[in-house]
């Protein structure tokens, strides 16, 4: 996939009053490092404004997203989204992993604030800084069940940890068709890599989640008009995503997982919404 049509969204959590240390875990000494969110539809298509923040008495700049590029799945079927939101429980970054292995004991810092989040918002999402690991490995995201709307949520989150609607675009045969991907699961996003990003004072850190990527790695052939795509009817459908799960037999198991395979987590050196090539964990 070419990198023009990857949405890059820049997924950072919460206040530094909001600061969780687990036991064992310290801040004391880390570096100070900014979260934000951001929602873009191809590299270098962020416009960067200075923005005054109050509360935290410093500058911040904020990043305005440009329009998602046109999506496509992977039978060139195209794929237009009215809605990406999930809504996050709970952000905790680790520093102290091994690599390829399963999570053990270490330093970490936990930011919890119930916040619904839109992945195709236009404009930047920012919540402030707070003190992390000198190092990144891991980063897990906890997504669970909204009570209640949000405000700016749309109602179809009401009581999900996932609400996404979109199209797919007519293609040989098959007419143009209307989707719904939701989910009730408290679904754990974890994502980590071999490398260990080394982060400094005011360092921006980046979840990158490739939105574009993701479709275009899934066969969405077996999406009925007006489908609900969730837990319990999962769109089954042959091997619709070998790419992202070789074992996956529905396009509901496709796009929980390749949230994760098709992100990256790392700094956003020059500020600009793009993760450095060099400071990423995969």
């Amino acid at each position: 996939m070419k990198t023009a049509l990857t949405i890059y969204v820049a997924l950072f959590v919460v206040l530094l009053c909001s600061c969780k240390n687990d036991a064992g875990g310290t801040t004391a000494g880390n570096p100070l490092v900014s979260f934000s969110m951001a929602g873009s539809s191809a590299p270098k298509t962020i416009a960067l404004n200075n923005v005054k923040l109050p509360l935290l008495g410093g500058l911040f700049r904020q990043a305005v997203a440009l329009p998602p590029p046109v999506l496509k799945d992977s039978t060139d079927a195209a794929i237009s989204l009215n809605e990406a939101w999930i809504s996050v429980k709970k952000v905790e970054f680790k520093s102290t992993e091994v690599p390829g292995a399963g999570e053990v004991s270490g330093d970490s810092v936990s930011f919890e604030t119930p916040t619904a989040i839109n992945l195709i918002a236009s404009t930047l999402q920012s919540f402030g800084q707070a003190r992390v690991g000198a190092s990144l490995r891991r980063v897990k995201m906890q997504l669970h069940n909204v009570a209640g709307r949000p405000s700016g949520a749309p109602l179809g989150l009401e009581g999900k940890s996932i609400y996404w609607t979109g199209t797919v675009g007519a293609v040989g045969m098959l007419p143009a068709r209307s989707f719904t991907f939701s989910s009730t699961e408290g679904y754990e996003y974890e994502l980590a890599g071999p490398n260990g990003v080394a982060l400094t004072e005011n360092s921006n850190v980046l979840l990158s989640i490739q939105i574009a990527n993701l479709f275009r790695k899934i066969d969405m052939a077996a999406v009925p008009d007006g489908y609900v795509i969730n837990q319990d009817t999962k769109a089954p459908g042959g091997v619709p995503c070998p790419q992202i799960n070789a074992s996956a037999t529905d396009v509901y198991t496709c796009l929980k997982d390749g949230l994760k395979s098709e992100s990256n987590l790392g700094k956003d050196e020059a500020n600009d919404g793009e993760l450095a090539g060099d400071g990423t964990v995969k």
